[in-house]
């Protein structure tokens, strides 16, 4: 998809990937719990349970260590004079350009987890959508801030 972008996501952000998986997959075992409570008090069908006994290792395993690295591996960033360009995904693969004059509000936001691993996210919205590059380092993500607002020619209100 044409040249490698040049800004990449901070190594951390695996740790993040890695907590959201276990995070996932505590859901599922409560569900998984559940089911089998309602099986073995209602006498509910086993075959889902079968399934998801089997599904949910897997899944697991693929989540926590297949897809991070293609997922690191296809996200990237790019800030020129004139756009923005991220480019994000795993299997379908998305490369996006946001023209500098269309740039209406940039914001650093940095949830709990991000905040243990010393990262932010950078969302960058214009009139129609909102994008955002996360698992920046703190300090990165302000620059960038800073370096869009000023391209972009945003308002100190507005950033």
């Amino acid at each position: 998809m044409g040249e490698e972008l040049t800004g990449k996501l901070d190594k951390n952000i695996f740790h993040v990937w890695k907590f959201n998986t276990y995070i996932g997959l505590a859901i599922e075992l409560a569900v998984v719990a559940g089911y089998g409570a309602c099986v073995y008090f209602f006498n509910w069908w086993m075959l889902p349970l079968y399934i998801m006994l089997v599904l949910l290792p897997i899944g697991f395993v693929i989540e926590r260590w297949t897809i991070p690295p293609i997922k690191y591996r296809h996200y990237g960033y790019e800030i020129r004079d004139d756009e923005v360009e991220i480019q994000h995904g795993v299997f379908v693969v998305k490369r996006m350009i946001i023209p500098m004059v269309r740039i209406q509000n940039i914001e650093t936001e940095q949830g709990p987890i991000m905040k243990k691993y010393n990262l932010a996210s950078l969302h960058i919205s214009t009139a129609a959508t909102k994008h955002e590059v996360k698992g920046l380092a703190v300090e990165t993500a302000t620059e960038l801030r800073q370096k869009i607002a000023q391209l972009a020619k945003v308002s100190d209100e507005d950033v």
